[in-house]
């Protein structure tokens, strides 16, 4: 199964995106999403069935009202944990394991604007960068993870200058 992952879009969709998305079901988006219009552009992509999000720092709860602060999906067997802002993997790892919670196979995030992609102590950490402003990357990127019955796999995908 086939996942798009983007996030930091600040209310800004590259057209590029439109294409990179298509005939991939489903959609998550780690925050800053800017307007219930950019979720509204992205479930209207051929092919996509469902989009997910999570509210990022600058979002507003009014605008895009429903929108949760973190959100706990499962697809085929994967549990996948998104939120906009993880102080670290490590940080995470060690607050849940306070809490003793259930650890997620994958954990979403966005805000750092840097493409991110680590397995830590069995849990894998993704970020796919920002879709409109980078740091310490050249171009903007958004990320399709693969999910298999084995590990999963991320390409992240520049959308250029």
């Amino acid at each position: 199964m086939k996942i798009g992952i983007i996030s930091d879009t600040h209310n800004r969709l590259n057209p590029k995106i439109l294409d990179i998305f298509q005939n991939i079901p489903v959609i998550i988006h780690a925050g800053d999403v800017g307007s219930a219009m950019i979720l509204h552009r992205l479930k209207s992509i051929p092919g996509v069935e469902t989009v997910y999000a999570v509210l990022g720092n600058t979002d507003d709860p009014w605008e895009l009202s429903g929108v949760p602060i973190e959100l706990e999906l499962s697809f085929d067997s994967h549990n996948i944990l998104v939120r906009h802002i993880l102080t670290s993997p490590q940080s995470f790892l060690t607050e849940r394991r306070k809490a003793k919670k259930e650890m997620p196979e994958i954990v979403i995030f966005g805000h750092t604007h840097e493409p991110y992609f680590k397995k830590i102590d069995d849990v894998y950490f993704l970020n796919p960068g920002s879709a409109t402003s980078p740091r310490h990357v050249q171009y903007p990127s958004v990320a399709i993870l693969t999910l298999t019955s084995t590990a999963p796999d991320v390409d992240f995908v520049e959308l250029g200058p």
